[in-house]
């Protein structure tokens, strides 16, 4: 009967199980040293070595011939354990077998009888977790007093489950992920046992692909190779396991970032006619921003490498990155990373991914909108201010005068008092907060706050109306009297320093001085 590539290249040793190192190393100790444990607990993510080590451990401990902690699988119990013939090793799954009378049936009923043919009865319960409370009740006092030549072996994707009764009375192995550089090397090694060609990129995918999980990545190569008995090409591999398309998400991620609303939803019902599967899409859209995020932070496209890009696509982006700040790219993050989460469920494919694209180009224009029609709809005879208007402008030179309040505020005073205003406007509207920390403060000239900042949107939603009104109660409650903000939008107007970076100024004798002699000594223009 022909088996799959994870049965028939399983490990027989300590050794072979790869990515677990620590794992292998100590359990190998134990063995040569004859110090092992009556109960072991295996944590980790599926498919990456807990049950195959499990039974390298019940093979090493009844070996006759163990070679320095390795099982020697030549000898009568190496051999009849691995033709699955042991009596003496009971492998027991969880999941199917959850109730206390399976536990007290198949477990402790059966420790209490001495092994028939091997020198140690072994218990692998898989998927341990999935026991109910009244079966690890149940199980809790054979592990506390366990029958003579008997070990337990439990095995667990989430470890968290496990009662603290049961996981302190075990000698406990978290496994780990394995690496894409080890997963590629593991199925290099299966492909030269096959006697089959496989191009390096189709292995690299298939690790990318799995994650991490060791069983995924010898099933999916398994599966490529049906496709050719001699040569598995990149090409090929797209019929099972279509590559990101790159130009798709690169186009998407030009127009949400210059606004584009409507040719990125025609993009996104085309790929859905189109038969894409948009989980996947989506999917490659956050590894996308993700690699961006991360470039932007470390100065270079150094985590898009994995993308492949051509020397103009990275020239583009790398431009592109310079005025963006990395709280843009976290924010897209979020949108998409709740579209993901709502596209399992939707009724219309695409619609999560549509409302995502309105979120990052229209939504604080339509509310300014629908603000202006509800005025014209239903007017008001005017009203005396009571709350500060935020004035949009869009140089430095169209800027207007406005008289000063009874109290006046320096900027000493402003940047003194800033992270706590940004803290309490974090608490009152995040995505505020958000808008002021990449803005920048300019001067502050006759109680009127200058801010600059780089692109029309933050600008919009500054002067969104229903926004003003948590700007001014959150100025007030700071800085304890009205003040007018304005924005100017200016490319050069980096993102400001945050809440945790910025050092408070001290007020200077002379703050009763002219403002803009403050000005130059808060921003050290006049020392060196």
């Amino acid at each position: 009967m022909p088996k799959s590539l994870y049965q028939k290249y399983r490990p027989q040793k300590f050794s072979d199980v790869i990515g677990q190192n620590h794992v292998a190393q100590t359990l190998s100790n134990e063995i040569k040293n004859k110090t092992f444990n009556h109960a072991y607990l295996f944590s980790g993510p599926r498919g990456i070595g807990k049950t195959t080590s499990a039974r390298l451990l019940a093979r090493a401990i009844n070996c006759e011939q163990p070679q320095q902690g390795e099982p020697c699988n030549a000898c009568r119990n190496c051999k009849i354990i691995i033709d699955n013939q042991a009596l003496d090793l009971i492998e027991i799954d969880a999941a199917s077998h959850t109730g206390v009378d399976h536990v007290r049936e198949n477990i402790i009923e059966n420790a209490r009888v001495t092994p028939s043919v091997l020198p140690w009865k072994v218990f692998i319960i898989d998927e341990v977790h999935m026991l109910s409370t009244s079966a690890f009740n149940a199980l809790l006092k054979t592990l506390e007093e366990p029958p003579k030549n008997t070990m337990f072996i439990m095995a667990t994707t989430e470890i968290a489950k496990v009662p603290p009764t049961i996981a302190s009375r075990c000698e406990r192995f978290t496994f780990h992920k394995v690496s894409t550089t080890e997963l590629v090397q593991r199925l290099q090694t299966l492909a030269d046992q096959e006697k089959i060609k496989v191009d390096k990129e189709v292995l690299i995918l298939v690790a990318q692909r799995s994650e991490g999980c060791v069983r995924d990545a010898e099933s999916l190569l398994g599966q490529l190779l049906t496709l050719d008995d001699k040569h598995i090409s990149l090409a090929l591999v797209d019929i099972i396991l279509p590559r990101i398309n790159l130009q798709e998400v690169i186009g998407l991620w030009q127009e949400i970032l210059h606004n584009q609303t409507q040719p990125a939803l025609l993009r996104i019902n085309r790929l859905n006619d189109e038969g894409v599967v948009l989980t996947d899409f989506t999917n490659n859209i956050i590894e996308f921003l993700r690699g961006l995020l991360l470039s932007s932070i470390q100065g270079a496209l150094v985590s898009l490498d994995s993308f492949n890009l051509d020397k103009t696509a990275s020239k583009e982006l790398a431009t592109e990155l310079k005025d963006i700040s990395p709280l843009v790219i976290s924010h897209m993050i979020d949108v998409f990373l709740s579209a993901l989460g709502e596209l399992k469920n939707s009724v219309i494919p695409q619609l999560p991914l549509e409302l995502a694209i309105v979120k990052l180009t229209v939504a604080q224009e339509k509310n300014g909108a629908e603000e202006k029609r509800a005025t014209l709809k239903n007017p008001q005879s005017p009203k005396a201010p009571t709350t500060p208007a935020v004035q949009k402008i869009h140089s430095k030179k169209a800027e207007t005068r406005v008289p000063a309040p009874a109290v006046s505020l320096t900027l000493v005073q402003i940047k003194n008092k800033w992270s706590e205003f940004l803290e309490k406007m974090k608490q009152e509207n995040h995505a505020l907060h958000l808008t002021f920390q990449v803005s920048r403060i300019v001067e502050v000239k006759e109680n009127t706050l200058i801010l600059g900042c780089q692109y029309q949107f933050y600008q919009d939603r500054l002067s969104d109306a229903r926004n003003q009104t948590s700007i001014s109660k959150v100025f007030l409650e700071v800085f304890s009297c009205p003040i007018i903000l304005k924005i100017i939008i200016d490319k050069k107007y980096a993102p400001q320093i945050t809440a945790a970076q910025e050092n408070i100024i001290e007020p200077s004798p002379e703050e009763t001085a002219n403002v803009w002699d403050l000005a130059q000594t808060a921003f050290g223009a006049s020392q060196k």
